[in-house]
């Protein structure tokens, strides 16, 4: 709820008061701070002209908005995304609640009717006028959701279509580092113990139902027996579970984002991260690799006196790798830039049991082995006429 608290001003939908281009005030003000930063930059050693973006899950979200609604000339020369690319703020609800999935509009018209506010002209005004408690308070016993909306092209690609975008040579056209961990569906299970897999296709992700059975036959489970996988083994319901949503809301969307940057010919750098030797956490969670693990080695704010040799070691790697990117883009972090075919593109593979200091090159239908069954449902959304899908005509 914390994070609603923070979301609700930022991303309020079409609420009364709001002009349709500027729903997405949680965007403007990211520019805006983009803009201070270029402005100023110079004043604390820094150079206008090498400013590199990053951000991790919501971070990823915004970050991949700016990328498709940016024109160019861009006022960065590089953005790293992650766990997070922009079909999550459209699709990825199902991930947090398998019960209510309202809209930014319809969440902020529950939110001005339980603290007494009009729902009129006068809404925004009542609404921040309000205590900061009473809107706490307020959002802490209601199930609701804040997050971007179309705005006509302004902050949110139209249709949410970042493919058309792409292949139109629209966005900002700069290298982009983007990736996921291996098991990004495990924090969320956490939250969620009833997502079992009948719940994945009867509530969570209802789209998902046409290729029930085929997903069911690459996340089995006990009893069922079955060789290890290129993605490893799951020994109960609750794995195999959040192995698919992290292959479907965050290992395939990167995969796909990478792809259709690079067909537009937009450099990309694709990563999977893969540390268990992680001092000082929950043995189950250091694993699994969940959402949100390797921001302590990017930032080394793991606890140092709990830290395994590995984790320093791979801290270091990737400090290096992000800052090899940010001094040259074009260049990449270490390893070749993504390719649109998967028997040939490159993933950097960081932390895995082969070397789990540093990175080494992986090949995508090595980490993406069912992504080609959600591909007919992220096409049908964000079509691009480099899919794989049959029978599909994209047209601008």
């Amino acid at each position: 709820m914390i994070t609603n608290y923070l979301k609700v001003f930022g991303f309020t939908g079409t609420i009364p008061g709001i002009r349709a281009n500027e729903t997405n005030l949680g965007m403007m003000d990211t520019r805006l701070g983009i803009d201070w930063v270029k402005r100023n930059i110079r004043n604390f050693g820094g150079d206008p002209n090498k400013i590199t973006l990053f951000g991790e899950s919501a971070g990823g979200i915004l970050m991949d908005l700016l990328a498709v609604t940016t024109p160019a000339p861009a006022p960065w020369r590089g953005m790293i995304m992650q766990s997070g690319t922009f079909y999550l703020a459209k699709w990825g609800a199902g991930v947090l609640d398998a019960t209510s999935k309202p809209t930014s509009s319809e969440s902020a018209k529950t939110l001005a009717q339980n603290v007494g506010c009009p729902w009129d002209s006068t809404t925004l005004t009542c609404l921040r006028n309000l205590p900061a408690s009473r809107i706490k308070t307020a959002l802490d016993n209601l199930n609701l959701l804040f997050g971007p909306v179309e705005d006509g092209g302004v902050n949110v690609p139209l249709n949410w279509s970042a493919s058309a975008v792409r292949q139109a040579g629209g966005g900002a056209r700069v290298p982009i580092l983007t990736g996921s961990n291996y098991n990004e569906g495990i924090l969320f299970q956490f939250g969620n113990v009833d997502i079992t897999m009948d719940h994945v296709f009867e509530a969570r992700f209802p789209e998902l139902q046409p290729y029930e059975s085929q997903l069911r036959a690459a996340y089995p489970y006990p009893p069922v027996s079955r060789a290890c996988s290129a993605t490893g083994c799951w020994p109960d319901e609750f794995s195999a579970v959040a192995q698919l949503i992290t292959d479907y809301m965050y290992n395939c969307l990167a995969a796909r984002q990478a792809q259709v940057n690079t067909a537009s010919g937009v450099p990309s750098f694709r990563y999977v991260y893969n540390s268990t030797r992680n001092g000082g956490v929950d043995p189950y969670f250091s694993k699994n690799v969940p959402h949100t693990f390797e921001i302590p080695q990017v930032f080394r704010s793991y606890d140092r006196s709990v830290a395994t040799a590995d984790q320093i070691g791979l801290s270091q790697s990737i400090q290096k790798l992000w800052a090899d990117f940010a001094k040259n883009p074009t260049s990449g972090p270490g390893w070749p830039a993504y390719s649109t075919n998967p028997s040939t593109a490159v993933v950097g593979l960081l932390g895995g049991p082969s070397k789990p200091r540093g990175e080494v090159d992986l090949l995508a239908s090595k980490t993406d082995p069912y992504c080609a069954i959600f591909e007919p449902v992220f096409q049908q959304r964000d079509p691009w006429k480099g899919s794989g899908v049959k029978g599909h005509s994209w047209k601008a």
